[in-house]
């Protein structure tokens, strides 16, 4: 994980006019292959942040988390967590 890293939330709610209802949750928009996340996807959270990058078997891979405060980290994921990238 990256140095001053910030933990991604756990927890995937609807949001109300931003998610496309493809996914029981409603707080997913993107792909899906044998049911499982993956390719070119937006997943959003309860506490208004969101990601928007590309996913695998329903795992973040490599793209941008926007956090609710408006910082975001550019770069890969592991276990949904940030790697390797930038918080800008």
């Amino acid at each position: 994980m990256c140095d001053n890293a910030k933990q991604v939330p756990a927890e995937v709610k609807a949001v109300t006019g931003k998610a496309i209802a493809n996914d029981p949750d409603n707080g997913f928009e993107g792909a899906k292959f044998e049911g499982k996340k993956t390719g070119k996807a937006k997943q959003y959270y309860k506490d208004g942040s969101y990601y928007d990058g590309f996913m695998l078997e329903d795992n973040m891979v490599k793209g941008r988390f926007y956090f609710a405060n408006g910082d975001f980290y550019q770069g890969t994921f592991e276990n949904n967590q940030p790697k390797t990238g930038q918080y800008q």
